[in-house]
């Protein structure tokens, strides 16, 4: 029994080393292939930043530098297929998106729509004939549109390329559109690495200041802004400060800081929209366009907005609630999904809503009902 003991156990003892043995390559082989992925995704990570952030503003192969703007659609583009097979983009000589140069003046017969704004605007991720602004053409065959939207615009840009351009174009009525961003944006003297105009209220006035706007910040100043956003371990950091309160998290609504700076200025910009539109016999429509993030809450500036809308009395439209009364799962379909190009923003199926509820609530409203009544020629 002694032998066979002893060679029993000493059997146990090598298995025992031997199970050691490939315990340990076993966690030193997942230890590795944790390394090799966290170094994978932070090298991808840096990539998609360094790319970001040497190729151009916000629609890179759609924008130029502008002295008043910051950037503008780059006049006479041809990018077949630039969001996918059909899905192309067109500007004309002015810039803005179409595949014909719009003329000054209105065609015989037909009423004509500016529609101001940015990326929601202009239609980023969908084809030219698939925009919520040139859909509205199908809903009216009496309606032609002109499209000025600008991606990445803030109101305050938006409210300057209507007033240095669009007035240069005979039209019945002006579609304001921006979404709750776009109020933000106007505090900002520079986006994506750009600058950007401002404007400041002095003397009961609205100032316009950073114009010349300087050119795009160096290669260098735009990597590391967008290093700062978006790699993981910057986000990873931040999450981490909020939850031990080193650092407070987004808050749903607008502060008392952004109140005293952002929102006197915003609303003096409407008030000039509309004043623009009055005295030179056009119609100024405000439209609040909803966020992929709205399908269930309220953005930060919603509130305000209708509170401002009613304070000066403009014509507005906000297409928030009717987006929530078709359901989340519906309303899903009408943004463009993470993975694929114009993440974020309204699908074909999404600006086909747009343009049959916008047009409805505009033939709602009784000052747009009697221009749609007006003779024409």
């Amino acid at each position: 029994m002694g032998p066979l003991t002893f060679e029993s156990t000493e059997t146990g003892s090598d298995n025992q080393s031997r199970f050691s043995r490939y315990s340990k390559r076993a966690r030193v082989l997942v230890v590795i292939t944790v390394l090799v992925f966290l170094v994978v995704e932070g090298s991808a990570s840096i990539v998609i930043a360094v790319y970001g952030s040497v190729r151009g503003p916000v629609e890179p192969r759609a924008g130029q530098y502008d002295s008043l703007l910051g950037w503008v659609n780059i006049p006479g583009l041809d990018l077949p297929d630039r969001w996918g097979p059909g899905q192309e983009v067109h500007t004309e000589a002015f810039g803005f998106r179409s595949t014909d140069d719009v003329s000054a003046e209105v065609s015989p017969g037909r009423i004509r729509l500016l529609c101001s704004g940015d990326s929601f605007a202009f239609g980023v991720g969908v084809g030219d004939e698939e925009t919520w602004c040139h859909l509205l053409t199908r809903r009216n065959e009496i309606l032609e549109t002109v499209n000025l939207g600008g991606p990445g615009y803030g109101i305050d840009q938006a409210y300057l390329r209507y007033a240095r351009d669009g007035l240069l174009f005979d039209h019945t009525i002006h579609l304001f559109t921006f979404i709750g961003s776009g109020i933000y944006r106007i505090g900002q003297a520079s986006a994506y690495g750009y600058g950007k105009p401002t404007f400041r209220i002095e003397a009961d006035s609205l100032v316009l200041d950073n114009v010349p706007v300087p050119r795009s910040l160096p290669a260098a100043a735009r990597l590391v802004r967008r290093l700062s956003k978006r790699l993981r371990s910057v986000q990873f950091i931040s999450r981490a400060a909020r939850r031990l309160g080193l650092s407070a998290a987004p808050a749903a609504t607008v502060s008392h800081g952004e109140l005293g700076r952002t929102a006197p200025v915003a609303a003096r910009i409407f008030r000039k929209v509309q004043h623009l539109a009055e005295e030179n016999g056009r119609l100024a429509v405000f439209v609040y366009l909803p966020s992929v993030f709205e399908v269930d809450r309220d953005g930060k500036w919603r509130g305000w907005t209708h509170a401002v809308m009613d304070s000066l009395g403009l014509p507005f439209i906000d297409l928030t609630p009717a987006l929530r009364e078709v359901g989340p799962d519906e309303a899903a379909r009408f943004f463009i999904p993470p993975e694929d190009p114009g993440a974020g923003h309204y699908s074909a199926e999404g600006n086909i809503w747009v343009a049959t509820t916008l047009y409805d609530k505009l033939c709602g409203l009784p000052a747009v009902a009697r221009k749609f009544a007006e003779p024409r020629d």
